[in-house]
């Protein structure tokens, strides 16, 4: 651009510039389509939206020597008020264009969602079936109704009963998960006591066969929450098996109950093989796994935790975990405590 460009020199300057005769500063006024205005007095304004010029006003007159920095003064107010509704309107189409580019996002993810779920739902159908005959028939012949089991058949079958077992706990947490009912929920006082013991019954015998030890530390039985006892079962299975199942090489799982003013904290503390820092932030993401590769070491789906979360959630509870890789995890829920009146 020319040095002698008003415009120019107005937008780098950031204040107005006049011109009492601007054919004789700037030939551009005494060629078309310029000299058919008859310019003789200009005046340029800089907009600015801070100190950001985001453009500038300009105004003529055929008098000479028309424009005074009076002029300069109420134009640049002028300018100060247009340079900020032309900010806001470019703010607000870009806001309007990032809603729209959000929406459609929120959209993909919800119609994910919704696929997700049926696809779900068709495979948990699918498999509930033949899944209860295999059940079924194991456990006939196991029981020798359908007549003498050797030995190495009896092992066979143990080892065909257990893992569609585990099979039928995996549909059942699918089937959790997908159509969970939180506004179903059958609150009643609950003992933290005896949520933990039938709980920790149950697991005796896996952590065990694991070479571990169940240790339960600090349970007051005074301590109650209003909770549905079928799904806080669940999340507290949930965590004692994770706590089994990632601590390989045996060892040692603490449980341990706690009040803190008007709140309970249940805690599962594992020192097996912990979990990554990049992973903590979504390992309570549906169908997330830490480690997703064909060849990883522990199995599941990445359900879960999840299951945990919305269980506690709709217990107006909270789940923290704090872990280090080969140092273990501490899982804690957080639930509201049953008051006099509730109990």
């Amino acid at each position: 651009a020319r040095q002698d460009n008003p415009n120019g020199r107005v937008i780098k300057s950031r204040a107005p510039l006049i011109l009492d005769d601007a054919p004789a500063v700037y030939i551009e006024f005494t060629r078309p389509p310029h000299a058919e205005a008859k310019i003789r007095a200009w005046m340029g304004v800089p907009l600015l939206f801070g100190d950001r010029p985001i453009g500038m006003l300009s105004l003529d007159k055929q008098e000479p020597g028309f424009y005074t920095p009076e002029h300069a003064k109420l134009a640049l107010a002028f300018a100060g008020q247009a340079a900020i509704a032309i900010e806001n309107a470019r703010l607000y189409r870009q806001l309007e264009e990032q809603s729209e580019r959000l929406s459609k996002a929120v959209q993909e993810l919800e119609d994910l969602d919704r696929l997700r779920n049926e696809v779900v739902q068709n495979v948990s159908h699918e498999l509930r079936t033949p899944l209860t005959l295999i059940q079924g028939y194991t456990e006939f012949l196991l029981s020798g109704d359908l007549g003498p089991v050797e030995p190495a058949q009896h092992s066979a079958l143990e080892v065909i009963y257990s893992r569609v077992q585990t099979l039928s706990r995996l549909i059942h947490n699918l089937t959790a998960l997908r159509a969970f009912p939180r506004e179903t929920l059958n609150l009643v006082p609950l003992a933290v006591s005896d949520l933990l013991e039938r709980t920790i019954i149950s697991y005796r015998r896996p952590a065990e066969q694991a070479g571990i030890q169940l240790q339960v530390t600090a349970m007051d039985s005074r301590l109650t929450v209003m909770g549905d006892r079928e799904y806080l079962d669940l999340a507290l299975s949930h965590l004692i098996d994770n706590a089994i199942k990632f601590s390989p090489n045996g060892g040692r799982i603490e449980i341990r109950s706690w009040a803190e003013d008007d709140q309970v904290h249940i805690a599962v503390q594992d020192w097996g093989i912990g979990i990554s820092t990049h992973h903590l932030s979504r390992i309570f993401e549906r169908f997330y796994q830490a480690d997703g590769s064909t060849t990883r070491r522990f199995g599941g789906m990445g359900i879960g935790l999840a299951l945990v979360w919305e269980i506690v959630e709709a217990h107006h509870g909270s789940v923290q975990v704090q872990s280090e890789p080969e140092h273990g995890s501490t899982f804690t829920i957080t639930l509201p405590r049953a008051t006099e009146d509730e109990t």
